[in-house]
């Protein structure tokens, strides 16, 4: 039986709320990556709040501090539905080739949101149940308490590419991959990656240029 390689996609979501279905999802990024920091492609798509959910008030207070990701998690937005069946076909493709694992920081909340989406529009989950949190391998590496584990606490090194964090799902979602693929490489005893491996030609959103360096696709 031939190994598929191994992939990694890193999850972000934005949300009015802390409560899925209670709140409304409204952007999610993908960024697939190999070990080797390939950034091999990436999906995006907001989405129209859902009719019977809330706004959480604490958390709109916090989006009105923050204008230009709002403006880009209520832009071009779609049905829910059209969304996760876009996601899962776009999944398929990708599934057919690779396992692929999800990986998101923190995995309980855009994982949560993400698999109550699945289940309520798609009819199911192509990356099934499980995934990494990308603190919980933080703190195994560094031996220490999951409190003095978060992202100020970690060797910038593992920071490479320069990619804004700023509340825009595709962004972070980049921004997280590159984090997590290089605490998998010091996992398993490798150097962290300097910068991203481009192979899908990916701009931030914002963004004026593609980030790191371009590489040809390894499959295609």
């Amino acid at each position: 039986m031939i190994r598929r390689p191994e992939i990694y996609a890193s999850l972000d979501i934005e949300a009015d709320g802390p409560t899925p279905l209670r709140n409304s999802m409204l952007s999610f990024g993908v960024a697939l990556f190999d070990i080797e920091m390939t950034l091999l492609d990436v999906f995006y798509r907001t989405l129209h709040p859902l009719p019977d959910a809330t706004e959480d008030a604490s958390t709109m207070e916090w989006w009105r501090g923050q204008p230009e990701a709002w403006a880009s998690a209520t832009k071009d937005r779609i049905d829910p539905k059209t969304a996760i069946h876009g996601y899962h076909a776009w999944l398929d493709g990708w599934t057919a080739k690779a396992k692929v694992v999800e990986t998101a920081r923190p995995l309980k909340y855009d994982g949560a949101f993400m698999l109550a989406y699945e289940g309520a529009f798609g009819g199911r989950t192509p990356l099934g149940h499980s995934g990494i949190c990308l603190r919980s391998i933080a703190m195994a590496l560094s031996g220490g308490e999951f409190r003095d584990c978060g992202k100020s606490s970690l060797d910038p090194a593992l920071r490479a590419g320069g990619i804004p964090h700023d509340h825009i799902a595709l962004n972070d979602a980049v921004d997280q991959g590159v984090l997590g693929i290089n605490l998998l490489r010091k996992a398993r005893g490798l150097a962290p990656a300097a910068s991203i491996r481009n192979a899908c030609g990916w701009i931030p959103i914002g963004g004026a240029a593609p980030v790191g360096i371009p590489v040809p696709h390894p499959f295609r």
